[in-house]
């Protein structure tokens, strides 16, 4: 009986990772919330069968639209918890606030935090922090990392510009 017991929830619990998989793929992708029914048919037409019991009942599922739900909060606070933790622990990070008004005039700010993990790619000290000192930084990592800078949007050519004035 306990082995029964013990398979029966191993395969519960296969449908819900499968299930929450699908969840995160739809969001990755933007598709809608009412999509993961069908995505997780899908996956069971191509021989998924860990999808097959997503039904716990006749009134219960794990394709109703309150569960993908939950499964999407829940990866947000997983996301969110990582990314928190990242923070505290950085030794390097910075942040863009940005004010907005909404249709109904509801003043808002989003805050936005972009965090430095590792020092690979490139931090380096400024000799002076002007437009020149800059863009010759910017323009000699790159050519460290062998990046064409032919290919950069508008925003170093704009320094490059500046650093005349």
């Amino acid at each position: 009986m306990t082995n029964a017991q013990a398979a029966a929830i191993s395969k519960s619990q296969a449908d819900v990772v499968s299930s929450m998989t699908n969840v995160y793929f739809a969001a990755q992708h933007t598709l809608a919330s009412s999509l993961v029914p069908d995505l997780n048919r899908l996956c069971v037409l191509q021989g998924a069968t860990q999808l097959n019991d997503l039904r716990v009942d006749s009134h219960t599922s794990y394709e109703h639209s309150s569960s993908v739900s939950e499964f999407k909060n829940c990866m947000a606070d997983v996301l969110r918890s990582d990314l928190l933790q990242k923070i505290q622990t950085s030794c390097k990070y910075s942040i863009m606030i940005d004010e907005s008004t909404d249709i109904s005039l509801k003043q808002n700010v989003v805050t936005y935090v972009r965090l430095l993990e590792t020092d690979e790619f490139g931090m380096a000290e400024l000799q002076r922090a002007n437009a020149e000192s800059i863009y010759e930084n910017v323009v000699n990592l790159l050519g460290r990392k062998g990046i064409d800078i032919q290919h950069l949007s508008e925003i170093l050519l704009k320094l490059k510009t500046w650093r005349t004035c």
